[in-house]
């Protein structure tokens, strides 16, 4: 048990930053911390535990769509091939020339982020017709800048990467996730489709009481773009506990340090190491910010990971052979709450400084 990030956690609880949370640790193979702090809800009595299913939001991109291409890769799929070989009725010819890289590493000059679902008739919203609506709008969608040439993080590149994966291997994403990913490794992983959503069988966390859907979520995903795609989707919609993100956290780690893993030691290095020192993300995964760094200044500069809008993450730091994971709920009941941004930090610089002066003094 790691004893600082634990009292850092247990604060946060008491001064509302998010309602529950669940912490892991994983140092080469090995659990050396594993503790559930608070509630499910800001009003419940019922304990987050380190079973609890959370909605993880953006984790979605770093624990299913980055690890499928990686997956495809291996089998022979070329990054460099353009995106129209696999959606040859893209509007914008810029974007179908462009090389599944660009979109990876978020430069294929779409915008951040489009409230798509607007544009759907809200009695369709979850339907196959809702999904294929959205699809079309997708597709018709022209870039902002010249792909290539700016680097902004962007929800819709991700759906897009979603939709290829799909084509790619003949199947639905959350089927070709569970059994290729999550089967594989026994992770407590999952999607919830709307046609036949997920029983979570240990509870899961709820968030946001959602204007749109006048409820609060519970078991549905947050995302209203991935939401009204019938809740399976590139860059959302996935559920898991801390263990199962971290199962996939350790394999990936695992093929980096070259040991026996479902993915390949070369996939995973062409996937995390940034061609470009001077660009934030690398294939899919964030690195840490120089400065102000939410996952802390003591994680290693080589460190990849992402963060989740419900209040999730995931960390890998390849030279201490590191996985962390933190799930948290803050966006219940609402999202205005941003008092978690003070929190990560505090919590990642305890992890590492403790696991540093234990392994000093082993």
């Amino acid at each position: 048990m790691l004893q600082e990030c634990v009292n850092v956690l247990d604060q946060a609880v008491r001064e509302g930053a998010f309602p529950g949370a669940v912490l892991i640790v994983d140092h080469a193979g090995v659990l050396i911390h594993q503790s559930a702090h608070g509630n499910l809800g800001s009003q419940a009595n019922t304990p987050a535990t380190l079973q609890t299913w959370y909605d993880l939001a953006s984790l979605t991109k770093i624990l299913a769509t980055v690890p499928l291409y990686m997956l495809a890769v291996s089998k022979g799929f070329d990054l460099n091939w353009p995106l129209a070989a696999l959606l040859p009725d893209i509007k914008d010819k810029r974007l179908a020339a462009s090389p599944f890289e660009y979109l990876l590493e978020h430069r294929s000059g779409l915008p951040a982020w489009l409230p798509l679902y607007k544009n759907i008739p809200q009695r369709s919203w979850g339907s196959y017709s809702a999904r294929e609506m959205l699809f079309n709008i997708l597709i018709n969608l022209e870039c902002e800048a010249v792909p290539g040439e700016r680097e902004l993080y962007s929800d819709l590149d991700f759906m897009l990467l979603g939709f290829c994966i799909e084509k790619y291997f003949l199947e639905n994403m959350d089927t070709v996730f569970m059994e290729r990913i999550a089967n594989p490794l026994k992770a407590d992983l999952a999607y919830s489709p709307m046609e036949n959503p997920f029983s979570f069988p240990t509870g899961v966390a709820p968030t946001q009481n959602c204007p749109d859907r006048h409820r609060v979520l519970e078991g549905e995903v947050h995302d209203l773009n991935a939401y009204v795609a019938g809740g399976v989707m590139g860059h959302a919609g996935l559920f898991g506990t801390a263990f199962g993100c971290g199962r996939v956290g350790r394999e990936i780690l695992n093929a980096w340090m070259d040991k026996r893993s479902i993915f390949a030691n070369a996939a995973v290095k062409k996937f995390a190491i940034k061609k470009d020192s001077s660009r934030r993300f690398a294939l899919g995964f964030d690195t840490p910010d120089e400065i102000d760094s939410q996952a802390g200044e003591k994680i290693s500069k080589r460190s990849i990971g992402h963060w989740g809008f419900t209040g999730t993450g995931m960390w890998l730091d390849p030279d201490r052979n590191l996985a962390i994971v933190l799930l948290t709920n803050r966006i219940h009941p609402d999202t205005d709450n941003q008092k978690i941004t003070q929190i990560r930090p505090k919590v990642f610089d305890a992890i590492i400084e403790e696991h540093d002066e234990r392994t000093k003094s082993a």
